[in-house]
């Protein structure tokens, strides 16, 4: 269950994600630098070790969101399948990429890929059976999903952004901040920033890269109740630093 958020910048882009979870699931850390194959790379942790999303020092920041399925639960989790991509190849645009190994044992899901060396945004889709993929132009965008019903809430809160886009500073960071702290149409399950009796935005993560650094900003807690309580930052990777 996630709301995730992509602009482009004049020398980068930014990406802006809610993460809901059930209120019993234990709170994930916070993000943490780690070097994998010798690349630099910042991410938040859940429970199982693995995580919903991730950037690296060469520009280019991976997403997960679940996807509803009837599909009986899996012996891995999802969580592992971003640091199964950085680990094979950071800047790979091939489904064979991902691990069709990991792939058989976990639920089905959406992931997807920002690339400031490649200007490119892929998404791969995972029912539990196929992996297809969807290559989206270089432009704002939006993905929505949830454990009631990914139509829906795609359905509402496309309204909901569309509603923000008329508004003033559209598309601005703080924009973006107040789009991910919405309570429209009606504070609940499909609100961007969720709150339901069993479940709610437990965290959110914002990300700017630019031709000089990767940054990450995370809140943990409902956004329209928590303030920054971390934030990491590391120059960029390119190859004039050599």
């Amino acid at each position: 269950m996630c709301t995730l958020s992509f602009i482009p910048t004049n020398d980068g882009y930014v990406v802006a994600m809610n993460r809901d979870e059930k209120l019993s699931r234990p709170a994930a850390s916070a993000p943490v630098v780690q070097e994998i194959n010798g690349v630099q790379a910042m991410y938040p942790l859940d429970i199982e070790g693995g995580t919903w999303i991730a950037a690296s020092v060469n520009g280019t920041t991976w997403a997960l969101l679940n996807r509803n399925s009837k599909l009986d639960k899996r012996a891995r989790s999802r969580g592992e399948i971003i640091l199964s991509a950085l680990r094979s190849n950071d800047v790979s645009s091939e489904v064979s990429e991902l691990d069709s190994q990991l792939l058989n044992q976990v639920l089905p899901f959406r992931l997807i890929r920002f690339s400031l060396v490649s200007h490119s945004v892929i998404e791969w889709v995972w029912d539990g059976h196929r992996c297809t993929s969807i290559v989206h132009p270089w432009e704002s965008n939006h993905w929505f999903s949830s454990g009631e019903s990914d139509e829906l809430a795609s359905a509402i809160r496309g309204k909901t952004v569309l509603g923000f886009q008329g508004g003033a500073g559209r598309e601005s960071l703080e924009w973006l901040r107040e789009l991910h702290r919405s309570h429209e149409p009606e504070r609940g399950a499909f609100s961007i920033c969720v709150h339901r009796a069993d479940a709610r935005t437990v965290s959110y993560t914002e990300i700017s890269v630019s031709n000089e650094r990767v940054s990450m900003n995370y809140v943990d807690g409902s956004p329209c109740e928590s303030t920054i309580v971390s934030r990491l930052e590391i120059p960029r990777y390119t190859s004039s630093n050599l």
